[in-house]
């Protein structure tokens, strides 16, 4: 009996399996499903569909489908499904993979069930290769060693504790948080970590805080053994010890992006306390760390073979770099105090596999696949965990030939007077770097025009403030600083001297980003290519990996001397097309438009590549995109051209629909705009934009984004450019002038080899 014909039966299946971690692929129809029940109202906003309760009395709960699994082998659990794109969730059809192990060669039964009433459609069983890196072994494993130290690092640390602004700030947190104690519950050191302290200050990022805390004090102790630090090490250490669970939830199905993170940031904080402070613990104090170590890793890795639908089956996404660094972590640190530990050695095994298949997924044009807003927070899950597989292994791990292309990228990237951050795609006021890494690779990267443009990137991020980057993001991001450049006391004593752009354009392939520079402080972006990027679309199948990715392509963003004259909204709970500087029809976004956490585009779909030319310092990029929209939109075309030259911009979008739509440009700012003329409109930082084209409706609307915290969220100003009738061709240029700008429209347009399309346009 095949597996599809026992699922449908409601049977058993038996199978011969060889050893190895196995995939159950299925989907099904589940026609009393509700979609309602995804969607929440989120301040006065529905918002959805969504993964995960927001908010009332199920918060936190999985609002998906989930499948229970069994075996004659004694698992026994649950699995959640992939979120369904909009196609799927409105004919309430599912995907999933639910994953099991097998330790020993031999006849199994397997039954597969929902609660649900529903109609399988398919179901397969594939086993899931390079699971376990076997190369690691008991011989060449050596983990007698105090983790990321050495004696070098330790005599510098001493003596440029408090001299450097990372380790004054690392001082600073710590007095301020030991005031209180160890908390008592996750929630509490949320509290602790964002609003009991009187000074007002957010010292982590509440999902964190306890384990990043509790590495800094580590660090502290080690340095200089004072009493009342190593009493409060062990309170701290005690309380992590005893909670229950690390997350929000013991049920990794609720919450689960929670649960890895504090889960992770946990076990790196207590195994770095053990393994810095062993001798310092008591032994019966340090048989309870192991085992609670231990027991968490077991979870770890049952959620990790077992949730195969969330992040422990992508490659590509930062919840996988931290969910197999806690493998990671656990491994070396009970394989420390005993070398003769199969357990332990598996889990340095699975999370090694895990390694080698993230660093051989980066993008080769050194982007980073989940966006800007993710680099900075993704490294930290990837990069000390090579770090200390290089330290135990004594090989190679360290993605080179990535940064090799990634630090001149990100300085391609940045402009001057980027102290305020991105706030664009997935950021939020982030940098396109960790301020940590970029500070180590300027100095320590093995190639020489690697330490060049790593150290550019940082000299623009403190051209304007060289305070910029003193103090690290956070608790984690002082401490990287200060353990990565313990010899550094002041950034401006190592960085260079800025130099300029010396070409007009940048195009990043696989990102599909084409960055224009206007001037040292002034960058064009036009986004083209697909969620991932065109590399890694195609090569990563699966759905959770492009949780954090927005329906934007072929977005245009403009920055000007630090304000961001053309914006999106940045990182919001309603992720929409109409929230960016992209074509609407009909009112209607991108594929999978405003979702929560956005499932991908369908797989067959054909992106196409922007074309780029240069002629008199005049860049002009053009693609089609339409392949990005549903198609029952019954979009055609959407070419779209941005044309760039010093203090100027033009975007031509040339639209083709199978039938009359209403088609709508947005151009958002975080400024206002104002109407200066027929066809003119200033923005509130000076920029201007006259239109031209088929006739045009005008209307400016502000949006509050849908924030996680409303309370921080600003207001993003936009204008809609529609067409003033439903209407199957429609061209519009849209030219935007900087403040200085003094050539007149004609001129310019034709210079820029813009056609003479007609002013016809109300509001």
């Amino acid at each position: 009996m095949e597996l599809l014909q026992a699922l449908q039966n409601n049977q058993a299946y038996q199978q011969h399996f060889e050893p190895g971690l196995y995939e159950i692929i299925y989907n099904f129809v589940a026609p009393e499903f509700d979609p309602q029940s995804m969607t929440f109202d989120w301040h006065g906003r529905a918002t959805g569909p969504w993964d995960y309760a927001p908010s009332g009395p199920n918060q936190g709960d999985c609002l998906l489908p989930c499948v229970h699994f069994s075996s004659s082998t004694g698992i026994n659990t649950k699995a959640r499904t992939f979120i369904p794109r909009q196609s799927e969730l409105d004919q309430k059809h599912f995907n999933g993979r639910l994953g099991f192990r097998v330790k020993h060669a031999g006849k199994i039964a397997l039954n597969v069930s929902t609660p649900l009433q529903v109609q399988w459609l398919s179901a397969d069983i594939k086993q899931v290769k390079d699971f376990v890196d076997t190369s690691l072994t008991f011989a060449n494993v050596d983990t007698k060693c105090l983790f990321f130290m050495d004696q070098k690092r330790l005599s510098q640390l001493r003596e440029s504790w408090g001299k450097a602004p990372w380790s004054h700030a690392l001082d600073k947190a710590l007095d301020d948080c030991g005031r209180f104690g160890p908390p008592k519950t996750q929630e509490e050191a949320r509290e602790v970590a964002t609003r009991f302290l009187k000074t007002n200050q957010v010292y982590e990022d509440n999902v964190v805080f306890w384990g990043d805390y509790l590495l800094c004090l580590s660090l502290r102790v080690l340095l200089f053994e004072r009493q009342a630090d190593t009493m409060q090490l062990i309170q701290w250490i005690d309380a992590l010890v005893s909670l229950p669970v690390w997350g929000r939830s013991s049920d990794p199905n609720g919450l689960d992006h929670n649960n890895d993170l504090s889960a992770d940031f946990n076990m790196i904080g207590l195994a770095v306390a053990l393994n810095w402070h062993n001798a310092r613990l008591g032994e019966s104090r340090v048989e309870r760390i192991k085992q609670k170590i231990r027991y968490q890793a077991q979870q770890m890795l049952h959620w990790i073979t077992t949730g195969r639908s969330s992040w422990p089956g992508v490659n590509t996404q930062n919840h996988a770099y931290f969910g197999y660094q806690t493998l990671l972590m656990a491994g070396a640190v009970l394989l420390d105090d005993n070398k003769d530990d199969p357990e332990a050695l598996d889990f340095l095994q699975i999370a090694a596999a895990a390694f080698r298949r993230f660093t051989s997924n980066l993008p080769s044009d050194g982007s980073y696949h989940e966006g800007i807003g993710y680099i900075s927070f993704g490294l930290l899950g990837l990069l000390p965990s090579l770090m200390l597989l290089e330290q135990i292994t004594d090989q190679s791990w360290m993605p080179h030939e990535w940064f090799d292309a990634h630090f001149p990228a990100m300085n391609a990237l940045t402009p001057l007077h980027c102290n305020s951050g991105f706030h664009v795609d997935d950021g939020d006021g982030c940098y396109p770097c960790n301020a940590a890494f970029t500070l180590w690779a300027s100095r320590q990267s093995p190639n020489s025009q690697t330490r060049k443009a790593a150290g550019q990137l940082l000299a623009k991020l403190t051209e304007v403030d060289k305070n910029a980057l003193l103090e690290g993001k956070y608790l984690i991001g002082n401490f990287w600083l200060t353990l990565l450049s313990p010899d550094v006391f002041d950034l401006t004593d190592v960085l260079p001297q800025f130099k300029s752009q010396s070409t007009p354009y940048t195009l990043l392939p696989s990102a599909g980003y084409c960055v224009s520079h206007l001037s040292d402080h002034r960058k064009a972006y036009f986004l083209t290519a697909p969620p991932h990027g065109h590399e890694l679309f195609s090569r990563e199948q699966h759905t959770y990996a492009y949780g954090h990715h927005h329906p934007d392509t072929g977005n245009v963003l403009l920055i000007d001397k630090g304000n961001w004259v053309l914006a999106d909204t940045g990182y919001t709970y309603c992720k929409a097309s109409s929230e960016h500087n992209v074509l609407l029809v009909d009112e209607q976004g991108q594929y999978n438009d405003n979702y929560v956490w956005m499932p991908p585009p369908p797989w067959d779909i054909k992106p196409s590549k922007v074309q780029v030319d240069v002629h008199d310092n005049i860049v002009r990029a053009t693609i089609d995109m339409a392949y990005i929209y549903p198609k029952q939109l019954g979009l055609k075309t959407w070419q779209r051209t941005v044309i760039t030259a010093e203090g100027c911009m033009a975007v031509v979008d040339h639209v083709t629909t199978n039938q009359p739509a209403k088609l709508t440009v947005s151009w958002g700012s975080d400024a206002t705009w104002t109407q200066s003329s027929d066809n003119r409109w200033e923005n509130g930082l000076g920029w201007t934009l006259s239109i031209h084209g088929d006739p045009t409706t005008v209307t400016p609307q502000t949006i509050r984004p849908a924030r996680r915290r409303m309370d921080r969220s600003i207001d993003w100003h936009v204008l809609r450019l529609t067409s003033d009738i439903p209407v199957t061709n429609y061209r519009l240029q849209s030219l935007f002038l900087a403040p200085e700008f003094q050539d007149d429209t004609a001129t310019l347009r034709t210079r820029m080899g813009l056609d003479n399309l007609a002013v016809s346009y109300s509001t």
